[in-house]
């Protein structure tokens, strides 16, 4: 409990659940709330539930999940800064990250998660449960990896993309974001920019094309 400062978490169960958890753990009971709030919400929502907390002893997090490839999470984040919050980043006790890793902040690292060396994780991603970061990682902003996901060592994955948990990429593998792959299993190679690799889709490899 070596941080002073008071947390709020707002956003969704099951995330808000696990980032109260890891800020009580940290920072005692007492200075830990959360706020419930859904992703349908993020824009109307005027951040009311804040009057009382000053950014001069008040941390936040936005615990929103991988809703719109973590768009949703990206925008709550946006307004908490603007209102002049930081962010806190949330690492599980029963984590390991190797010190020469660098997380930005509101990351949460999950419980058993791995964090191998020289891995670094952009702003807003999510680490889910017994995930692996390989060494040399290079994980970009507002991703989320679902538990017992593994990213292979020196693997880049790019702004926006879910990674869903028990899928394994291998090292060195290529996926630029934004993007998903939602379905378990082993992956290799260089993906294309937009791919999804999901149950949603009924083509293998569909591909998200912007055009105009």
């Amino acid at each position: 409990m070596s941080d002073a400062r008071n947390l709020v978490v707002i956003g969704e169960a099951p995330l808000a659940t696990l980032a109260a958890a890891i800020g009580v753990a940290e920072r005692g009971t007492q200075r830990v709330r959360v706020v419930e709030l859904p992703p349908e919400r993020i824009a109307e929502d005027g951040l009311e539930s804040l009057a009382g907390e000053s950014p001069d002893d008040t941390d936040v997090f936005a615990a929103i999940g991988p809703a719109a490839l973590n768009f949703a999470r990206f925008d709550l984040w946006a307004k908490l800064r603007f209102k002049g919050y930081r962010c806190a980043t949330l690492v599980h006790p029963r984590a390991f990250v190797d010190s020469s890793a660098v997380l930005a902040e509101n990351v949460l690292i999950g419980p058993g998660a791995v964090i191998e060396p020289g891995a670094k994780l952009g702003r807003g991603t999510i680490v889910g449960s017994a995930a692996v970061i390989g060494a040399g990682c290079g994980i970009s902003p507002w991703c989320w990896l679902g538990s017992r996901a593994v990213v292979g060592a020196g693997a880049e994955v790019g702004p926006h993309s879910v990674i869903g948990g028990g899928v394994h990429l291998a090292d060195k593998t290529v996926f630029p974001g934004p993007g998903e792959i939602g379905i378990a299993g082993s992956y290799h190679g260089t993906f294309q920019a937009g791919t999804f690799i999901a149950s949603e889709f009924p083509v293998p490899g569909a591909r998200l094309v912007v055009t105009g």
